[in-house]
């Protein structure tokens, strides 16, 4: 500060420098519509005191007050004599912010604007957690760390679910012969985000929608993989089955129920244990199954 503080007094060409100016330039980001920040125009700012107490001497006869090769020695030996766990306290935080970059870019641009919030969320959430680090890390910190590669966790998964869905449909569109255009994939990606954020998807049984589409191409794609022959398949369509419920979504096989809880087991007192039940419905079978745990810490 001492180096760039000249003098305020000090002309060269009829150019006056004056401590905003100098400030202007040297602190873009404390400048808040055209004027100093609140922390800038405080009495004991540093900038401010360094002002006050410059004499007018010019560049050229001051006395350099920044030493390079010092400053790179105290450098050098800050990094030898570092310990490796403070070595990661400085790493983790760099690392957490460059993946939080890597999952939003990824998922713009594959997802475009369809984002679920869902991951957005959990990337808000992360940001607020980095938000609140101090600058210097220690231990106590760790736990926050912990919490943002969880939610980061949490994120990538979601998201990697999120293409995989998305790929799998637009294949399924392909397999049925049915021309992927800007505003089919501008569909599946809709529905993709809303498979994220909501436990149900309605879908538009007509010939126009493309996620019909990939549906009739799953349910090939899953009979032909259940050893039914496709020539047979053809036959039963072509038998008093018109093009129109061809291109419709078949009936269901079966249906699935699946019910989970946590609940204290066997006691009240217990402490709360996942629970689990699944049924599925067919027209020639039905099937139950559980799968039930208790606490085995006796008090």
């Amino acid at each position: 500060i001492s180096n760039l503080l000249v003098s305020k007094k000090w002309s060269v060409h009829y150019y006056t420098l004056t401590l905003t100016l100098l400030q202007t330039i040297h602190l873009p980001l404390q400048f808040v519509h055209g004027e100093l920040s609140p922390r800038m125009k405080q009495p004991d700012n540093t900038w401010i005191q360094a002002w006050e107490i410059a004499e007018a001497v010019p560049v050229q006869r001051q006395k350099q007050l920044f030493d390079h090769t010092t400053e790179a020695e105290k450098v050098l030996h800050y990094l030898e004599s570092l310990r490796p766990v403070d070595l990661s306290l400085q790493l983790l935080p760099v690392l957490i912010v460059i993946s939080i970059n890597q999952i939003s870019s990824r998922m713009n641009e594959q997802l475009q604007q369809c984002t679920a919030k869902c991951v957005k969320n959990l990337l808000s959430d992360c940001m607020h957690f980095m938000s609140t680090l101090p600058h210097q890390l220690s231990l106590d910190e760790l736990p926050k760390l912990q919490e943002c590669v969880r939610l980061l966790g949490q994120a990538e998964h979601l998201l990697a679910a999120a293409l995989s869905i998305n790929s799998k449909l637009l294949h399924a569109v392909e397999m049925v012969g049915t021309p992927i255009t800007p505003a089919a994939e501008n569909e599946i990606r809709i529905a993709t985000v809303q498979l994220l954020e909501t436990p149900e998807l309605v879908v538009d049984n007509s010939t126009s929608s493309a996620v019909c589409d990939a549906l009739r191409g799953l349910f090939t794609a899953e009979a032909a993989s259940n050893a039914m022959a496709i020539d047979e398949v053809d036959i039963e369509l072509s038998d008093g089955t018109s093009k129109q419920q061809q291109k419709e979504i078949p009936p269901e096989a079966g249906r699935e129920f699946l019910l989970w809880n946590t609940i204290p087991s066997p006691t009240h007192h217990s402490l709360l244990c996942p629970q689990r039940l699944f049924c599925i419905l067919t027209p020639d079978e039905f099937r139950l199954a559980g799968a039930f745990t208790t606490d085995t810490n006796v008090m």
